[in-house]
């Protein structure tokens, strides 16, 4: 391969070189087209390889390649949730950071997503006021610090709309405010 950084003299002598190995070796196909006839039985070809992987039930990507009994157990025990949380090798302790927000594993929780992780925030709310926070409910951070998560600075609305009132400097009322980490 002809390095786009080399000096011009070095691309040259390069290419020479290529030109002589492609003479030398006339088994190379560089350069060459398939004719439309030859186009044709390869397309035939892969077509009849598809329809007998489809009768096969085997997915068409892995084109015939055998799954080693181990891989299929540890795959079967993937699905049953032998490998969540703890036990999976890529296991970090149960703390992720995303969006600036700090998840916790927690699969037990009512409103935990798809992945079993709630926000940090709203658990320490939710332990300070000891029931879950509603879906609807929003927590807030007063310093505007994403994780920074003491019970100070936290504070929880009924709804998120509430939330952004009070964000924009609109009056709230008390009776909107779930939680305030400021009065303790």
């Amino acid at each position: 391969m002809l390095k786009r950084y080399a000096e011009p003299k070095v691309r040259r002598e390069l290419s020479e070189i290529m030109k002589r190995y492609y003479q030398d070796h006339p088994h190379s196909r560089k350069g060459k087209k398939h004719s439309p006839e030859t186009k044709q039985k390869m397309r035939l070809a892969m077509f009849h390889r598809l329809e007998k992987l489809k009768k096969e039930g085997k997915p068409h990507f892995l084109k015939g390649r055998k799954i080693p009994e181990e891989q299929k157990r540890k795959m079967r025990l993937a699905k049953l949730g032998m490998y969540d949380g703890p036990k999976n090798p890529a296991w970090k302790g149960g703390r992720k950071k995303c969006g600036g927000y700090i998840f916790i594993w927690s699969p037990h929780h009512p409103f935990a997503g798809k992945s079993r992780y709630i926000k940090e925030n709203r658990l320490i709310v939710e332990k300070h006021i000891c029931r879950f926070l509603k879906p609807e409910e929003a927590c807030h951070h007063i310093n505007g610090i994403k994780d920074d998560n003491r019970p100070e600075n936290l504070m929880a609305f009924k709804s998120d709309s509430l939330h952004q009132l009070f964000e924009h400097g609109h009056p709230t009322d008390s009776s909107d405010i779930i939680f305030d980490g400021r009065k303790l």
